[in-house]
């Protein structure tokens, strides 16, 4: 689940909200995000139980076990990708072929919005979610006093 960035902001540069999912086992497969947590942030970002989110400043993620090198690596390509253009060019890019892996075309479909969630009046492309999408790894097996 989603944490509401109401009751829980980790605050960045001073304006900035991050709603974390922090999981401690691995969540996504080699071609997918996993639907709640994608639902949960489309809810945030379509202020459906919220209207606190601000698509200019804010930030939805998930801090998760480690993954597989060629997870990791996807998920970060398509982050990159979508941080460097429009939502609506992302998806052009990813779907013309050749330029990225099926599988991180997969992980991009992935992060369409819910049918139950979608706004005919709101462009719902999945870029406009990954490009305020953050993932990062943890090894929650490393005992505390590892950590310093």
């Amino acid at each position: 689940m989603l944490l509401d960035p109401r009751q829980r902001i980790c605050r960045v540069n001073g304006f900035r909200r991050l709603g974390l999912s922090i999981r401690s086992n691995r969540q996504f497969t080699g071609a997918s995000a996993p639907a709640d947590l994608v639902n949960a942030a489309w809810a945030q970002l379509l202020h459906v139980r919220s209207q606190v989110f601000d698509s200019n400043y804010d930030f939805v993620g998930i801090l998760t076990a480690i993954h597989s090198a060629e997870v990791r690596e996807n998920l970060n390509t398509l982050l990159k990708l979508a941080r460097g253009q429009e939502p609506n060019a992302l998806q052009v890019h990813v779907t013309s072929g050749g330029s990225v892996s099926a599988e991180t075309v997969r992980l991009h479909d992935s992060f369409r919005c819910p049918s139950e969630l979608a706004k005919p009046e709101v462009a719902q492309a999945s870029g406009m979610l990954l490009r305020r999408f953050l993932f990062r790894e943890f090894d929650f097996t490393v005992p505390r006093d590892e950590w310093q």
